[in-house]
């Protein structure tokens, strides 16, 4: 046999392996996960975020890493929020319940608690890891329509558990239900 021919083979068989895995593969939802979800669901709340406190925040960060609290939760690099500012950690959730701390989200204080518009939860997998779809009642279907419409380009966080989730630039109003994508 020729080398081009087997080389061909061999293409033909990985190429077969690839396809043959990709279609048994079945992303399973950790039902701890959806429990987590679902017990929890009046812990998700919207905050406008303040990007440019958040984008210096980040830097210092990166620069000084974990050290920037004291043993007791102060800060301790330059840095003031103002008194209508809050801090959270931004964390990546994902279908294994661990955190992967990204960094911290500074926002305004004002917030809306989304979640106790939340009728139903629906946790899809999809082409990344998981879509997680918080289906709202019509008060709280209004209630994001009229605050992502007042709000077009300007970053928003979901917060679940007291960590940003997610922190999204609006560039259209949103209604019915509010989605965040989950890595696997």
């Amino acid at each position: 046999m020729s080398e081009k021919y087997m080389l061909k083979n061999h293409f033909i068989l990985i190429f077969f392996f690839i396809l043959l895995f990709s279609c048994s593969y079945e992303k399973k939802i950790n039902p701890e996960f959806i429990k987590l979800i679902n017990d929890n669901k009046n812990s998700f709340y919207l905050y406008l975020v303040n990007d440019n406190a958040t984008t210096e925040f980040f830097n210092l960060f990166h620069e000084h890493g974990n050290n920037i609290y004291d043993s007791e939760g102060n800060l301790i690099v330059d840095y003031t929020l103002s008194e209508n500012e809050l801090i959270f950690n931004y964390h990546d959730i994902n279908n294994r319940i661990d955190e992967r701390m990204l960094g911290y989200v500074i926002v305004y204080k004002e917030n809306i608690n989304i979640g106790k518009y939340i009728n139903k939860i629906t946790i899809k997998p999809d082409e990344v890891g998981f879509s997680l779809k918080c289906h709202l009642d019509t008060e709280g279907s209004n209630i994001l329509y009229e605050f992502t419409k007042d709000n077009i380009n300007k970053s928003l966080a979901i917060v679940f558990n007291n960590n940003v989730i997610a922190y999204p630039r609006i560039i259209l109003p949103v209604k019915n239900s509010l989605s965040v994508w989950i890595n696997d």
